[in-house]
């Protein structure tokens, strides 16, 4: 499963006008500083805010660490509390399924279209075991009466076309599910062989009508126009059932839960796939001490990738260390080493069975016992490959600690959103290179096919270089031996520029030979002409 697109109205910098960012397995974006390109990123703090916490209205995030989105006014395009925020967020589904809810008395688990089709007499209902992509929109406003933020829009896409959305009113309390899109491809077929004007759709749309009484169908969720995530759809029928229609009522619930519910569950599942590293990742100390159980938010500033080279030892170091300090790589004459140890308390039986020359220490089983009641450390050091010493993290130059968490964050994890804000920071030229070829390696590396998402905020120049040498090289079959092909479809470049008080997200397309069809705003880096002529 995997994160293809990102929408976006009335959300900082954007307008009212939606803009749409196709997410490619690597994602640039571009643009002058203070442009809105991070709020792109902030976008999908603000949607795992919504959808995992029903928090419209945050302040700081839960997987953002320090980031502090302001609350709604500071979201809002203008600060404008009359103006609706508009997000939508698309997915592919891959070997995933839309989520069951469980068998009832009238329909088995997975079963949902054999037992909708029992209600339209027909066999031909859409199995949704078909599913290929599916995008959920929502619109955030601010409620006057209740004083908050809420969802008040929720629509759902199967397959790119409407398949129904969830409306609440201003009192932020009732919602209800509208625009059941009976017209779906995956209801356009016959219902019986030969009748082609008595499609699905047909008998479906008189099925609703019917058990809604032609009124909207109320939903009870808590959550505004949000369903309820792990179950099914709270509608409420419009008035009493006979026993048959009970059963009718319940198969029509369970299929258009696993649309409409399920939908927001997978997306969440990705969200909750969001990996995060900001733009100023702190160095750790002499005596840094790793999260045991290191949450995704330790990543802004960096410390997750410690924590993890800390708690997963050798394996991730290894892979590290064949970036890091490989020649052909980033060279940068520095590999990650362990040093394990166990720390002994001055006044331990050990200790001071050691300072007095105690009998005790001819006995090995002694021995081992006391230093089997004290737990082993792990210490990270940089060792020098030039002098042979061991060194700590704020010991070197800034730029290592700077690209390290970026290696980790490219090599160690395999999240569907990896957001990297200025990858290149405090880095050579040379070593921006490499980095384009690290995110080449996390996409194609070892054979294969990863769901991951980087995207990637930067300002880099040579990094950009790399991508379009390699477009051409996989063109023109000049690869070298080890390299990793690249292809347009594999690469995103969006120029985000900032027009009057708006801001504008250009997709920026290119040849199989990396040349860009479209103009890049201003100018491919226009300042390196002007100084050189």
């Amino acid at each position: 499963m995997r994160v293809t697109s990102l929408s976006l109205a009335n959300f900082k910098a954007i307008g009212s006008a939606t803009q749409v960012i196709e997410f490619k397995p690597i994602t640039l974006l571009f643009g002058p500083n203070s442009a809105g390109k991070s709020s792109l990123i902030q976008a999908l703090h603000y949607l795992y805010e919504i959808f995992e916490r029903d928090n419209c209205d945050p302040g700081h995030t839960q997987i953002g660490g320090d980031l502090d989105l302001g609350g709604f006014r500071n979201l809002v395009h203008g600060h404008d509390l009359d103006a609706t925020i508009r997000l939508g967020i698309g997915i592919e589904l891959g070997n995933s399924l839309l989520p069951t809810y469980g068998s009832t008395e009238y329909i088995a688990e997975e079963e949902e279209h054999t037992a909708l089709g029992e209600s339209l007499s027909t066999d031909q209902v859409f199995d949704l075991a078909g599913v290929k992509s599916a995008d959920v929109t929502i619109d955030i406003k601010w409620s006057e009466l209740e004083k908050k933020a809420f969802v008040s829009h929720y629509s759902v896409q199967i397959d790119d076309e409407p398949f129904a959305f969830l409306h609440c009113y201003d009192d932020s309390r009732q919602a209800s599910l509208k625009a059941l899109n009976s017209e779906h491809t995956m209801f356009d077929v016959p219902a019986e062989e030969g009748e082609s004007d008595d499609t699905v759709g047909a008998r479906l749309l008189d099925h609703f009508n019917e058990l809604s009484k032609r009124l909207p169908l109320q939903i009870d969720s808590g959550r505004g126009a949000m369903p309820r995530f792990g179950e099914l759809l709270g509608l409420m029928p419009a008035g009493a059932f006979e026993p048959e229609n009970a059963e009718s009522f319940s198969r029509f619930v369970h299929y258009i839960s696993r649309v409409m519910v399920g939908t927001g569950e997978l997306v969440l599942k990705c969200l909750r796939q969001f990996l995060y590293l900001g733009p100023l990742r702190e160095i750790p100390g002499r005596h840094f001490m790793p999260e045991r159980s290191p949450g995704l938010d330790r990543w802004s500033s960096g410390l997750g990738a410690w924590d993890q080279l800390y708690n997963e030892g050798e394996d991730l170091a290894d892979k590290v260390n064949d970036w890091l300090a490989n020649d052909e790589r980033l060279d940068a004459g520095y590999a990650v080493n362990y040093t394990e140890y166990k720390p002994l308390a001055l006044d331990s039986p050990l200790m001071v069975a050691l300072q007095g020359g105690s009998e005790l220490l001819e006995s090995p089983d002694w021995i081992k016992e006391q230093l089997g009641s004290v737990d082993t450390r792990r210490q990270v050091t940089l060792h020098d490959l030039r002098s042979d010493i061991d060194l700590y993290p704020e010991d070197l130059g800034t730029g290592i600690s700077q690209v390290l968490p970026v290696l980790v964050a490219a090599l160690g994890h395999n999240k569907n959103i990896v957001a990297v804000e200025q990858p290149e920071l405090h880095v050579h030229p040379k070593f921006q290179v490499a980095l384009g070829e690290l995110f080449l390696h996390a996409i194609k590396g070892d054979g294969r096919e990863a769901e991951t998402v980087f995207i990637l905020e930067t300002h880099s120049e040579y990094m950009m270089l790399r991508f379009l040498r390699r477009l051409y090289e996989t063109a023109n079959d000049e690869l070298d031996p080890d390299a990793h092909a690249l292809t347009p479809d594999e690469l995103a470049v969006y120029y985000v520029n900032p027009i009057e008080d708006k801001t504008e997200i250009t997709h920026l397309r290119l040849t199989e030979e990396g040349e860009f069809l479209d103009r890049w705003p201003n100018g491919f880096f226009p300042e390196r002409k002007k100084e050189l002529f």
